[in-house]
């Protein structure tokens, strides 16, 4: 098993402090649901720095920036849901090295607006604030609502991947634990 060098460590620690940053400043449009940067964050640490960094990335973005900026109840599913939006970019990028880099970012916010925000976080939500709604009608409006968020994303991630990328491999960053990103 490959150990994390000094570099890496670092820059994980930094990602975990922009992604409380991000975090802390999500727009909030009404109480279960809000605009967030955050996936972005967590896609970098996932694919460019491995599983581990992404699940931590995305885990203490969203502890730290709930204690710093609450918004609501707090949630140990949530904070799971977070930790997987930087593991579930991995697992495509990993799995599917073959398929056009592009295509793999659009899986990756596939993968994460269903199994994170759709599955897990209206779940949650849906039982700590909307449960005398019928839960239908609240995952439709609320994945209608989150699937522009997630598009957003996804957009703004395939116009830095490229930079990104080349930012990981100029310092020697990625080699260890994503050496799929050598044969791009």
């Amino acid at each position: 098993m490959s150990k994390f060098t000094t570099l890496q460590l670092c820059v994980t620690g930094l990602l975990a402090a922009l992604s409380v940053v991000f975090n802390a400043i999500s727009i909030t449009i009404v109480q279960d649901f809000s605009i967030s940067f955050t996936y972005l964050v967590s896609f970098v640490s996932g694919v460019f720095l491995g599983p581990i960094s992404g699940f931590l990335v995305g885990a203490v973005g969203d502890i730290v920036g709930c204690i710093i900026a609450p918004k609501g109840v707090y949630a140990v599913t949530v904070t799971l849901a977070s930790g997987l939006l930087g593991v579930l970019p991995w697992i495509i990028f990993y799995a599917f090295r073959k398929l056009p880099k592009y295509v793999k970012i659009v899986l990756s916010f596939v993968l994460v607006f269903l199994v994170c925000t759709v599955a897990i976080n209206t779940t949650t939500w849906y039982f700590v604030y909307a449960s005398k709604r019928n839960f239908l009608e609240y995952l439709i409006e609320r994945a209608g609502g989150q699937g522009i968020v997630v598009l957003i994303n996804c957009g703004i991630m395939c116009a830095l991947y490229n930079p990104m990328r080349e930012l990981f491999l100029k310092f020697h960053v990625s080699e260890r634990f994503v050496p799929y990103l050598y044969n791009e």
